[in-house]
């Protein structure tokens, strides 16, 4: 397992340095207990790999697809749809991002056949965790141990992920996590070798044969880090109009700061900083697509998502070659139905967070241009 230690210096010297907080501090040490227990299950599970299952590192990974944006953008929709074609794609939930090892995913199935046969009662205690831990965020990102979700644990792991700042919401004491590509080559490589590793150990625990999908509003900080690992990777580009992007990306993100820095306002110097970080995530993603070949991505604005998911699903079918069959079909267009009744009560504007709309228009300028974005 590889852990960055610039950032890990770096993070908790911000809590003597930047506007020091007896409840930050207790809230990071919480947090230190908490990351290490699941460290500790995951690195257990690993050796057990080496022993148990020495064939994941065989288990070749072909045209992983991926779903990248700016946050707030319509990713999760379009996993979630594509994620029920379950004979083609396999993809993360949670509790395996949680514990990335073979081992670990045998020890939970083999515990959820067990909880089933003697009244479910595991089931409904995690049932109350999702509740305890991810009610706040139900509205703008549902979410449970069970459910399909990003990679992102992997990279919280190495601590190279701008996630980082969600607890620790120094954007200027931690600036190289705003663009992991620019790490020094051997850094780079450490990455790449562990993130092919976990995905090597997740397809081959769950059945191998299908095609990796995942989705991951940070993956433009880490954009050629994922062609390392895998040069062959397709991306699905959603894009949704900055103005309401960037804001959205910063309000939700923003929220998870209460628990450990409620004095961090949304119009704060800290808040803003945080917002001008998904201006650049958004702009190195959109340079970074447009290198790609066609048939290596696709753009999908987030407007047509929203309107017909279907016809989204079906772009991204006929652009790689896929085959929709009758049953995954059916099944889409049937929870495609039931999604229509969602209305988020997400509100939140640019300037909130101190931005205007024209300094938005002039970092992103391209961006507008080519996609025909109104002013």
């Amino acid at each position: 397992m590889y852990m960055n230690g610039q950032t890990l210096r770096q993070a908790f010297r911000t809590l003597y340095t930047e506007k020091f907080s007896v409840q930050r501090v207790d809230y990071t040490a919480k947090l230190v207990g908490v990351m290490g227990s699941l460290l500790g299950v995951t690195v257990v599970g690993r050796v057990f790999d080496q022993v148990l299952y020495r064939d994941y590192r065989d288990e070749p990974i072909e045209q992983p697809l991926y779903i990248v944006a700016c946050a707030r953008s319509g990713t999760s929709l379009l996993h979630e749809l594509l994620a029920l074609d379950e004979d083609r794609f396999t993809h993360f939930k949670l509790y395996q991002t949680l514990f990335p090892a073979v081992s670990c995913y045998k020890a939970v199935q083999a515990l959820a056949r067990a909880d089933a046969e003697h009244g479910e009662h595991l089931k409904d205690l995690i049932d109350r965790a999702d509740e305890t831990f991810f009610e706040k965020f139900q509205d703008v990102h549902p979410m449970g141990l069970g459910d399909a979700e990003e990679d992102e644990q992997l990279f919280m792991y190495t601590l190279l992920t701008p996630t980082v700042y969600l607890f620790f919401p120094w954007v200027r004491a931690l600036p190289h996590l705003k663009r992991v590509d620019d790490m020094p080559p051997e850094v780079r490589a450490r990455l790449v070798e562990w993130y092919r590793d976990c995905i090597k150990r997740h397809v081959y625990a769950t059945g191998g044969h299908r095609t990796m999908l995942i989705k991951n509003v940070h993956l433009a900080s880490r954009f050629q880090v994922t062609l390392e690992a895998f040069p062959d990777a397709r991306f699905v580009h959603l894009v949704r109009h900055p103005y309401e992007a960037v804001a959205s990306a910063a309000s939700t993100f923003h929220m998870a700061w209460s628990p450990h820095s409620p004095e961090l306002v949304k119009g704060s110097p800290e808040a803003r900083d945080f917002a001008e970080t998904y201006i650049e995530l958004y702009r190195y993603l959109h340079e970074q697509c447009a290198t790609l070949p066609d048939n290596q991505v696709i753009t999908i604005p987030y407007p047509e998502l929203v309107r017909d998911p279907t016809t989204a699903v079906e772009r991204v079918y006929e652009r790689f070659g896929y085959e929709m069959t009758d049953r995954y079909r059916a099944v889409l267009e049937r929870t495609v139905s039931e999604r229509k009744k969602h209305k988020s009560k997400h509100k939140y504007t640019l300037e909130q967070f101190g931005l205007t709309k024209d300094q938005v228009y002039s970092e992103l300028k391209d961006v507008f241009e080519t996609y025909g974005f109104e002013r």
